[in-house]
């Protein structure tokens, strides 16, 4: 079985060498996997096999903008992102070039706000011997360059690969302005941009939009949407980016509170202050007027001991002196009575005894009488 190996044109590798590989200085790199042989990639390009895109002005270059503080040798400032490195501005028109001054400086208007990965700065051949680009500042702006700057670095900070080419990691720093500032002549020969990702829990332009993925997860860069379908509480939605509307918490924003003033926290649940009329609970959402009158009279009964506890304990006093006197008046008046009841049988006892005396008494007399009357008439009979 005969095998034979494809050899695909320069800088073309793969299947059927339909794959461009963008290799450094214009070598070439392996034709199946691609490889670049000498392991570099040229500007703004990425990967093994330096396919990748990674140059953000290149992506971007209609709509980005240059200026610099003034032009030599009939330059301007967009040879500084043409895409050529070109690093001898003797022989080629493909550098950025300030006359001499106090501060030459070189602006780069993205257009909008980016999240920055790097950027790599190209100066001319034998820097060491121009230093044109020696003591350099590195200033990123937001919103206009002259604001104040969000970053500034110095060439001292930058991590030198060649001895004309700096690289410097931003770990995706937000920013629309670049400027490149220094005393002197000022030569650019190229400027690359390497476009990051927004940082965890922001997406889309600008990385402007927060998303709230469970267990602080990073969301999508372009549309929000998180890695798994569960939001932090109190949000909701595809990109976890929509709260809770009022009166409504936790996962899902599903549960509901009834707060008496204002509205609950979308995470927790946890009201202000009180609970609306006729709930109770933590969050406010359990139904039970009977225990709620029932706390109501509990506080207002301790609120009424609490609150007057000088007079409470006068009125306290009061009463028991007045059912110490009830109470007694009461005794008194029970002795009383049993005293009368007591008097008033003695009295009847005594006189049953009267009475039974003088019965006796008289029936004696009755006897004595009638023995007095017989001994008359026996004096009577004897005379006769």
């Amino acid at each position: 079985m005969n095998q034979y190996v494809v050899v695909c044109d320069h800088r073309r590798f793969g299947v059927n060498c339909s794959s461009v590989c963008n290799c450094r200085d214009n070598t070439s790199c392996n034709s199946i996997t691609g490889h670049c042989k000498t392991g570099l990639c040229d500007p703004g390009w990425l990967g093994l096999s330096c396919d990748k895109g990674g140059n953000l002005i290149r992506r971007i270059r209609h709509q980005v903008s240059t200026q610099m503080s003034s032009e030599a040798k009939s330059t301007n400032s967009t040879f500084a992102v043409d895409g050529q490195l070109g690093p001898d501005p003797d022989k080629c028109q493909c550098c950025s070039i300030t006359n001499n001054s106090p501060l030459s400086w070189w602006l780069l208007d993205l257009g909008k706000r980016y999240p920055l990965k790097s950027i790599v700065i190209f100066g001319r051949n034998n820097e060491d011997s121009y230093q044109q680009l020696k003591g350099f500042k590195l200033l990123l702006f937001n919103n206009t360059a002259d604001d104040k700057p969000e970053m500034v670095l110095s060439n001292d900070s930058l991590h030198t690969i060649e001895e004309n080419r700096y690289e410097l990691t931003l770990n995706n720093t937000l920013a629309r302005y670049i400027k490149i500032e220094r005393p002197g002549v000022l030569t650019l020969c190229e400027v690359i941009v390497i476009e990051g990702n927004c940082i965890d829990g922001t997406f889309g332009k600008e990385c402007v939009q927060f998303c709230h993925c469970a267990d602080n997860k990073p969301c999508q860069t372009i549309h929000g949407y998180c890695q798994s379908p569960i939001c932090k509480l109190g949000w909701m939605g595809k990109s976890c980016n929509e709260s809770c509307s009022e009166s409504t918490f936790g996962e899902e924003c599903k549960q509901v509170c009834y707060c008496e003033e204002s509205t609950c926290s979308s995470d927790y649940g946890i009201c202000p202050g009180k609970c609306r009329y006729g709930y109770r609970g933590v969050h406010c959402n359990i139904e039970g007027i009977e225990e709620i009158e029932a706390a109501k009279t509990a506080v207002h009964s301790s609120s009424v001991v609490i609150g007057g506890s000088v007079a409470g304990g006068v009125v306290v006093i009061g009463i028991l002196l007045l059912l110490v006197v009830l109470i007694y008046k009461q005794r008194m008046q029970r002795v009383k009575r049993n005293e009368s009841e007591n008097y008033y049988k003695t009295i009847h006892r005594n006189m049953a005894q009267v009475d039974d005396e003088t019965t006796y008494d008289t029936i004696d007399i009755s006897h004595d009488n009638q023995d007095q009357q017989n001994e008359e008439d026996n004096v009577r009979v004897t005379g006769l």
